[in-house]
């Protein structure tokens, strides 16, 4: 992702998801032109599509808009009302992404449907509260682990349970699971 101009980069190009043709490496990457501050992106490998991060100027929360990485054109946007949001990621279970909210008092996971490009449900994350940074899917027991800044949590993605969580003393950034070792990860 290109962020677009700022103070520490006058000169930069306009904001953006760069995608870069492997298949050709001598060839230019593409900018495809997006909403403000670009920030985290996943991939759908089953509707190969790019869902990215954005927080567009003069709205009210952010936005995931949908890229078509063959055409190189953005298809949508989804605007996530007044929410801010973090990581998301792709389920290969389920088909659906899933998506840290970080709201203050609406601290949750989106379900996000693809096919529809909408939010079926957001499951709480109150009881430990957990203000999501990073999120892995766990595709062997179809959970997910999230780095929050309040504690590290174990999510079960059918019922939006806390199945399991660690506090810290330390605001987590990063997370990760491990399906072979069954381990979960948290920076």
């Amino acid at each position: 992702t290109m962020r677009g101009t700022l103070a520490s980069n006058p000169n930069a190009t306009a904001p953006g998801l760069w995608i870069f043709d492997l298949h050709s490496p001598s060839s230019a990457p593409v900018l495809v032109p997006t909403p403000a501050t670009p920030d985290f992106v996943d991939y759908d490998p089953i509707n190969h599509l790019i869902y990215l991060k954005t927080s567009p100027t003069g709205a009210a929360g952010d936005a995931i808009v949908v890229i078509d990485p063959v055409s190189g054109k953005l298809l949508s946007q989804i605007s996530m009302g007044s929410n801010t949001i973090e990581q998301m990621r792709f389920n290969p279970v389920d088909g659906y992404i899933y998506i840290a909210m970080t709201t203050p008092g609406q601290q949750g996971l989106a379900k996000l449907d693809p096919a529809t490009n909408s939010i079926v449900t957001t499951y709480p994350l109150t009881n430990p509260t957990c203000t999501g940074h990073q999120i892995e899917i766990d595709p062997v027991s179809d959970t997910v682990v999230m780095g929050c800044s309040e504690a590290a949590v174990t999510v079960d993605l059918h019922t939006g349970n806390v199945i399991s969580s660690f506090p810290l003393t330390f605001n987590s950034d990063t997370a990760g699971a491990n399906a072979n070792l069954r381990h979960r990860y948290v920076t």
